[in-house]
């Protein structure tokens, strides 16, 4: 009787821990509206642990994804070369460059939700002018686009009063 209540106990030990499942998972929340999603699975790690020893760290049980986020090309380059400001602003921002790029045609403005508020096309050769006095004080983004409706810069603005 003895070897039959171990056999149980053992029996349902492996099966509750078995059924048991740990997950966490990275959620990247970009800005201006874009998302991204990732997804992994694993089977069993019934046991979970760390083990560090100065700099390393070993870690068992979980998956350690890291995930690559690419920005669109010709961020840096054309990001380099444009000046936004003044940030933080009250009632307008200046976009200045030495020349805009013949493809950049379109600035549009998100809230800090992602919702676009104002698109207005770049008609100056090197400088645009964003009016914003009407808007709310808070954190905006403002994006440079191509003639493919292509985000090729972000800038964030903080607005005043």
């Amino acid at each position: 009787m003895n070897t039959r209540s171990l056999l149980l106990s053992i029996a349902f030990f492996i099966l509750s821990t078995a059924l048991c499942a740990q997950q966490l998972e990275r959620h990247i929340i970009a800005a201006a509206g874009s998302n991204s999603t990732t997804g992994s699975y694993t089977l069993g790690e019934v046991i979970v642990g760390s083990t560090s020893n100065g700099d390393l760290e070993i870690i068992s049980g979980f998956q350690q994804p890291f995930p690559v986020v690419d920005s669109p090309l010709n961020v840096e380059d054309i990001s380099k070369t444009i000046s936004v400001y003044p940030v933080p602003a009250e009632n307008r921002v200046t976009i200045n460059g030495p020349t805009f790029d013949p493809e950049l045609t379109d600035i549009s403005l998100f809230s800090s939700q992602g919702q676009k508020i104002k698109i207005s096309p770049i008609r100056s050769k090197n400088k645009a002018l964003l009016d914003i006095s009407h808007l709310p004080a808070g954190n905006y983004y403002l994006t440079l686009l191509n003639e493919a409706n292509s985000t090729i810069a972000k800038y964030k603005i903080l607005k005043l009063k």
